[in-house]
């Protein structure tokens, strides 16, 4: 029993050491840019506006992405689902818009630098909507064209 009470004692002590140094850290002078920026009238520029001019995408490419969803063996029955998921978490972020409303074909449209950037995000997009696919049990097949050109994935 007196062990308890001394232990408790010990934590009280140490907690009442770490409020008071919390205060008086706190109460300590701080630089005028600190002080500034807590009250968010900082004068000082956060944004490199030319870096920022520098790295904004020119250009932009419009696929037509053709998009099935298949169950691994009859027993599983997830394909609506995966389709779901693909459409909300994958094809969002590239504006998808369907050209049928039940159709499997979607109009993306993917800003990009120069063409090993599109060729990088078209991959990695077909990557990520295919480990949807694979965790709930289904297989993907995708076909993608970009409208303007004749370029293929």
């Amino acid at each position: 029993m007196s062990k308890r009470t001394e232990s408790k004692e010990r934590i009280a002590q140490a907690l009442d050491e770490f409020i008071a140094e919390l205060t008086t850290y706190e109460e300590s002078p701080t630089p005028a840019s600190i002080q500034a920026s807590r009250q968010n009238k900082t004068t000082a520029l956060l944004v490199d506006e030319a870096k920022l001019d520098a790295g904004v995408v020119k250009q932009s490419a419009q696929i037509r992405l053709w998009l099935r969803v298949e169950n691994n063996s009859k027993f599983i029955r997830r394909k609506k689902k995966v389709r779901e998921h693909i459409e909300r978490f994958c094809l969002a972020f590239y504006n998808a818009q369907k050209t049928t409303p039940n159709g499997s074909e979607y109009i993306i449209t993917i800003p990009y630098k120069n063409d090993e950037d599109l060729d990088k995000q078209v991959y990695d997009l077909f990557g990520e909507m295919d480990s949807h696919a694979d965790m709930d049990y289904c297989f993907i097949e995708i076909d993608a064209h970009e409208i303007s050109t004749d370029r293929s994935w």
